[in-house]
C-alpha cells in the first residue's frame, strides 16, 4: 500500500485528491429486514430502513485480509505529512440486498466467501425468514472506511 500511495504522489498534479475506499478491519454481519409497512420496493431502490425492523443475526467469520486492510489505513495515515495533506475520513455501511437465503448463500458461493458463513448464523437466518409474517430481506452489512488525501500546491 505504500508503495501505491507514493505512486499517486507522483502521478497526481498538485491540488490533486487520492481517494481510496476500502473494508474497515470489522467482520461483515447480516441482519433479516422485516418489513412494517406494505408496498414494494423500487427494482433499482435500496429499501428504506424506516420500512423494516432490524433483526441482527450476527457476524460472519473475520477474513484473513482484513489485517491488509488495517494496513491500507495505517499507510493512508503515514502519508499525511509526506507528501499529502489530511482530507476527510468516512466511515459508512454499505448493504448487500437479497431476497432469500438461496440468494444470499449463491453470492457467497460466487465470492468465494461461504466458509465465512457459519452453519449457525445460515440457520438463523432460514428461522427468521421462516417465522416473518412480512416479506423479509436479508442484509449483508460490510463496514467501509472512505479516506481521501490531497497532494499540495507547491508554493
Amino acid at each position: 500500500m505504500a508503495l501505491a500511495v507514493a505512486e499517486a504522489h507522483r502521478i497526481l498534479r498538485p491540488g490533486g485528491w487520492l481517494l481510496d475506499l476500502h473494508p474497515a478491519g470489522v467482520a461483515m454481519r447480516l441482519e433479516a429486514w422485516l418489513r412494517l409497512r406494505p408496498g414494494a420496493d423500487g427494482p433499482d431502490a435500496a429499501p428504506d430502513p424506516a420500512d423494516y425492523q432490524r433483526q441482527p443475526l450476527g457476524e460472519l467469520a473475520g477474513e484473513e485480509s482484513l489485517p491488509d486492510f488495517v494496513a491500507a489505513s495505517a499507510a493512508l495515515k503515514a502519508a499525511v505529512g509526506q507528501g499529502f495533506e489530511p482530507g476527510q475520513t468516512l466511515p459508512f455501511e454499505y448493504q448487500y440486498f437479497f431476497d432469500s437465503l438461496d440468494e444470499l448463500t449463491d453470492y457467497l458461493e460466487e465470492n468465494e466467501d461461504m466458509a465465512l458463513a457459519s452453519d449457525e448464523l445460515l440457520e438463523r437466518a432460514l428461522h427468521a425468514s421462516a417465522q416473518a409474517t412480512t416479506p423479509v430481506k436479508l442484509v449483508l452489512i460490510q463496514p467501509v472506511m472512505a479516506a481521501s488525501l490531497r497532494k499540495p500546491v507547491a508554493p
